[in-house]
């Protein structure tokens, strides 16, 4: 049933209407009503009628239309949740292990992250959770037990998977090995068998044709290939097929360093088995334990040489060389204890004080005279105070005394000479240093000596001595006249004195 009201349009403009109600006998009610309702030529004061009315058809289907919005809303985002990881063990060898999980499922939830934890832990996140499934871990203990457990995390909450508990295998157990073949060039058909064979009888997986996370050894014999630079770009122990055989024959890992492609063959050794590994078959156990060694074959050759006789050659091969043998080294009997008490110290020898010391018995070798040319060295002033007595009487024995001329030294010929030293007196009390001894070195005649000087030699020396000589004598003489006119003056002056003594007298 609609309801009918009728109103007056009060204010207008663009957007908004004024309506007023005009039953005088009810309040007057003022109602807002948008214009673009109000039908066309409605102005100010105009009269309209407004009926309401319920539709209860449209108002059911909103209804069940919401309900079903609800419901599916309730199925999508209330009912799903994320779910818990779980490991699994891949493969394990000696020192790695490789774990793979199914793929991630958080529902409608946001991912936050994804954790490894080794022995509780926490190794690191996994890298991209959403896609990657399997990590290998590397550089584990041989024969030793870990445990490992992922931990999710979501805006749902965290979630952590049930621990794995994994042991790495011995170096006997073979079993983890798993190997991919390389087809570029692919084995021949004698290659292909022995290799499966020998891969059989050890217990290691089969053989793959595509490196993988889980490739232990990639074999081949030229390197090259797309599996070859997938092998490389991994890490992985590129080898040749003669190491399967060597682990097979040894029973137990062998290392790899003198099988890598490439490597020299000289560097193999062969060493004796170490016992089948778990599960090797009955039917291969005598061809791995008849392979010979270096020890059985050079026992095998000593027994033949022993058993043969002095009729019957028999020809042996050489012994393989099994290297040096191991140094054995001298063992000595631990030193007796020393007694302090029993030491005599006075008859100790103290090293310090008989480092250097010279034997009385020690000559030294004879060496060759040098010729020595003495020169005279003027008077120093020692600075003391001499009496006028000891100078004047050290200048007469001065005078008395003989000028010796210099000895000058030929050393181009003939035995050397000894050097003269000039005379000294025993009143001589200046304090005059002894001349020092200079070894004059033999040049020839002109030539420069140090400090471009030049040296005298014996044709000089002998062509100024005469000159010297009377130059000496010439200073004497003078020397003379001056002391007869010193005695000629003080005879006239005491002969004065006597005259006017006798002046006086008179």
């Amino acid at each position: 049933m609609a309801t009918k009201v009728q109103f007056t349009v009060g204010k207008l403009d663009a957007g908004m209407a004024i309506l007023l109600t005009r039953d005088p006998k009810e309040s007057m009610h003022l109602v807002e009503f948008p214009s673009v309702l109000l039908p066309s030529g409605v102005k100010s004061g105009s009269i309209i009628d407004i009926s309401v009315a319920q539709n209860p058809t449209e108002e059911d289907a909103e209804n069940e239309a919401f309900s079903n919005l609800q419901e599916d809303i309730l199925a999508q985002f209330g009912t799903a949740e994320p779910k818990t990881p779980e490991l699994r063990l891949r493969n394990a060898t000696q020192t790695s292990v490789v774990l793979e999980w199914d793929p991630v499922e958080i529902a409608t939830a946001e991912l936050r992250s994804l954790a490894l934890y080794k022995n509780n832990a926490r190794l690191g996140n996994i890298p991209d959770p959403l896609h990657n499934t399997s990590t290998k871990l590397s550089g584990l203990a041989i024969d030793t037990a870990y445990s490992f457990h992922l931990v999710l995390k979501t805006s749902a909450g965290t979630y952590t998977s049930p621990k794995l508990n994994v042991k790495t295998h011995k170096m006997t157990d073979l079993t983890g090995l798993q190997i991919c073949v390389s087809d570029t060039p692919p084995l021949t058909a004698e290659e292909q068998t022995a290799l499966m064979a020998s891969l059989q009888a050890i217990g290691a997986r089969e053989p793959q044709t595509n490196v993988k996370i889980d490739t232990t050894h990639f074999i081949c014999k030229e390197p090259r290939g797309p599996e070859w630079e997938k092998a490389n770009e991994m890490n992985i122990p590129i080898v040749v097929p003669e190491w399967v055989t060597a682990c097979e024959r040894e029973g137990r890992l062998v290392g790899v360093k003198a099988y890598y492609l490439g490597a020299d063959p000289a560097l193999r050794v062969v060493r004796g088995p170490a016992g089948p590994p778990p599960g090797y078959p009955e039917s291969r156990r005598g061809s791995m334990l008849d392979v010979p060694t270096r020890s059985s074959l050079a026992a095998g050759a000593a027994a033949e040489g022993a058993a043969a006789t002095d009729s019957t050659p028999v020809t042996t091969e050489p012994p393989i060389d099994e290297g040096p043998e191991p140094l054995s080294l001298p063992t000595s009997p631990p030193p007796e204890p020393v007694n302090l008490n029993e030491l005599n110290l006075a008859e100790a020898r103290v090293l310090p004080q008989d480092v250097g010391a010279l034997d009385e018995g020690f000559d030294f070798a004879p060496t060759q005279a040098v010729a020595i040319t003495p020169t005279e060295t003027p008077a120093q002033d020692s600075g003391v105070p001499q009496e006028p007595e000891q100078t004047e009487q050290a200048g007469k024995e001065e005078e008395q005394a003989p000028v010796q001329p210099h000895t000058i030294v030929d050393n181009t010929d003939g035995p050397v000479p000894e050097a003269v030293a000039p005379p000294t007196t025993e009143g001589d009390r200046r304090l005059t240093p002894e001349p020092s001894p200079v070894v004059t070195p033999t040049l020839g005649e002109g030539e420069p000596g140090p400090e471009g000087h030049i040296t005298a030699t014996a044709t000089d020396a002998e062509e100024a001595a005469p000159e010297a000589t009377e130059e000496a004598g010439v200073a004497a003489k003078e020397e003379e006249e001056i002391v007869e006119a010193a005695e000629v003056a003080e005879g006239k002056d005491e002969q004065a004195n006597e005259e006017g003594f006798e002046e006086v007298a008179i």
